[in-house]
């Protein structure tokens, strides 16, 4: 269908709009990541819409660009870690309280302390206790 004066301006409009939408888009997710300063946004989707052609070449120069600004903390990534030397500690906790049960089983007439410190010094004892006395656990 042939494209009269008023429906290429309409299309001109709605390829305006598009491209005015993807800046935005690229723009928004660099500024998350600190690539782009919110000062500076209305800006360079402005770039990206007179960008023309060169569209993704300029959306890939400032993808490239180093951040600006710090977008995460210094302390991401250390919960897990911590998670994980928790978990172990609970694992190492009910292990010897399990060892704790069995020796109880064993001499039921044996006080608490005498059955821990019998659990303590046993060879899977000690060495769940060199396991919860680590070297840094109180960091």
């Amino acid at each position: 269908r042939p494209v009269d004066g008023a429906n290429a301006v309409n299309l001109e409009r709605q390829l305006a709009a598009e491209r005015r939408a993807r800046a935005t888009v690229v723009i928004d997710g660099l500024v998350q990541t600190g690539k782009v300063i919110t000062k500076d946004r209305t800006a360079c989707i402005e770039q990206l819409c007179n960008a023309g052609e060169a569209f993704n070449e300029t959306a890939a120069r400032f993808a490239n660009a180093q951040a600006t600004i710090k977008t995460e903390a210094k302390t991401r990534g250390l919960t897990n870690r911590h998670a994980k030397a928790a978990e172990g500690e609970r694992e190492r906790t009910a292990r010897f309280q399990h060892l704790i049960d069995a020796r109880q089983r064993q001499f039921p007439k044996e006080t608490y302390e005498d059955r821990f410190r019998s659990v303590a010094n046993s060879d899977e004892g000690s060495q769940l206790f060199a396991q919860m006395n680590r070297p840094g656990a109180d960091e």
